[in-house]
């Protein structure tokens, strides 16, 4: 082969032994054969470095925090639905959505809200629908950020129209019982690895 026929895509394809009996043959010229040598260098440089980052990507992967909700979250049982709930008091929507219900019912025992006005009564129950779009995470085996935002809403919808308002706050009190006592039922755990001398000095 004269200088010529080889172009940088030939080279790029040369193995080195190829270029080597090449260049010891004669069918390769010493030019040539330096061209393939810095090609070679530039494109193992090019794989290590490809390499490098990959592994970078990895430690990366591994250093993230992992949320497993099913670790997180707390089984309840809701009028016969079985749900996964994890009640994020940092959220932004849940904390809105809490608070105005809590303002709307102010001045109203729980046991009286269906005396409230039906506006109210709506303005609560969209609250609560906020509520439980942003604590469920698995409703009746389905996981809920799985389904379509119009499943999502089926649902909800489904919830304020078979539960009502009263039913909906009741729901809330379930879940928040659920959460409390999977919480004590953790700090029992913690506890029983005190010794006495530290669990007396509480």
């Amino acid at each position: 082969m004269t200088e010529s026929d080889y172009s940088i895509l030939d080279l790029r394809e040369l193995s080195e032994s190829d270029a080597k009996t090449a260049f010891m043959d004669g069918d390769m010229s010493a030019e040539d054969f330096e061209r393939w040598k810095q090609l070679n260098e530039l494109e193992q440089g090019a794989q290590d470095t490809r390499e490098r980052f990959a592994d970078e990507d990895e430690t990366v992967a591994d250093l993230t925090v992992r949320a497993d909700m099913d670790a997180l979250g707390t089984e309840v049982e809701l009028y016969g639905n079985d749900v996964l709930v994890h009640v994020n008091t940092e959220a932004e929507a849940f904390v809105d959505a809490a608070e105005r219900v809590d303002e709307l019912m102010s001045d109203t025992d729980p046991e009286d809200v269906s005396e409230l006005g039906a506006d109210a009564l709506d303005e609560i129950a969209t609250h609560l629908k906020t509520m439980f779009d942003e604590a469920f995470v698995r409703w009746n085996g389905h996981e809920w950020a799985d389904l379509r935002d119009d499943q999502q809403a089926d649902v909800l919808e489904s919830i304020r129209r078979k539960w009502g308002v009263d039913a909906m706050l009741n729901a809330w009190l379930d879940i928040a019982v659920a959460i409390h006592e999977e919480r004590e039922n953790q700090m029992d755990v913690i506890e029983s690895f005190r010794s006495p001398e530290r669990r007396g000095r509480r």
